[in-house]
């Protein structure tokens, strides 16, 4: 796998890419596995077949904010989001209670 640092200033022109490298955020790439990391939690790795969610116990608006530009940033086409102290995951029409260490089937 690549380690792409969180210092990297990549010459891409899409914005989301360069901003998820930063403010302790890495990206780790290789040829069937990506992984984002926001400080040292993997809070999203993508396979073909899955995408596992994580927050490490840090239920952040921070850690929402990174797993969704992920999301978009890769098309793994789920959000995070929150209501009355509660995360959902919307994924595929479906709302679904967040679970640390959840699997989304693709």
């Amino acid at each position: 796998m690549e380690h792409i640092p969180s210092s990297r200033k990549g010459s891409s022109s899409n914005r989301e890419a360069e901003m998820i490298t930063k403010h302790n955020t890495t990206i780790s790439e290789g040829t069937t596995i990506s992984e984002v990391r926001f400080h040292e939690t993997p809070i999203v790795v993508s396979t073909p077949e899955r995408i596992v969610l994580h927050s490490g116990g840090w239920r952040t608006l921070s850690t929402k904010m990174r797993m969704n530009q992920a999301s978009r940033e890769f098309g793994l086409n789920f959000q995070v989001w929150q209501k009355n102290f509660k995360w959902y995951v919307d994924f595929k029409g479906k709302t679904l209670v967040f679970e640390d260490g959840m699997e989304l089937i693709r």
